[in-house]
């Protein structure tokens, strides 16, 4: 779910500003080695578009787990919004080492690649 599949003022009333919302969040924070958890947080924070947390969540977890596919693609996007080209690549580049048939990474890496040219 995001805050596009319902309307922003009920999102953020029913769920960003809500107490349930800060105790899942402080409960992930408390598994800072379980991938699982990290990869929640990682959404979590890209959702409410805290991308400078999601990053850095996403990147601890890389630091555990360094092909995991999900961060990596999270982390993608999140380089597309801040506009963080280089990272960008660099992310899709090891993408395409992990899963060089990737449908999602190879069409990314061609509209990057053309939109940064």
């Amino acid at each position: 779910m995001t805050n596009d599949d319902i309307g922003k003022e009920l999102w953020e009333a029913c769920w960003i500003n809500s107490e349930t919302f800060n105790q899942y969040v402080d409960e992930l924070k408390n598994k800072s080695n379980d991938t699982l958890a990290l990869i929640s947080r990682g959404k979590v924070y890209l959702i409410i578009g805290k991308y400078e947390e999601a990053y850095a969540v996403l990147t601890r977890l890389l630091e555990i787990e360094s092909e995991n596919i999900i961060a990596l693609k999270y982390r993608v996007e999140i380089n597309y919004i801040m506009k963080k080209y280089k990272e960008l690549i660099a992310d899709l580049k090891n993408l395409l080492k992990i899963k060089p048939d990737d449908a999602w990474t190879i069409e990314a890496y061609n509209l990057v690649d053309r939109f940064i040219k």
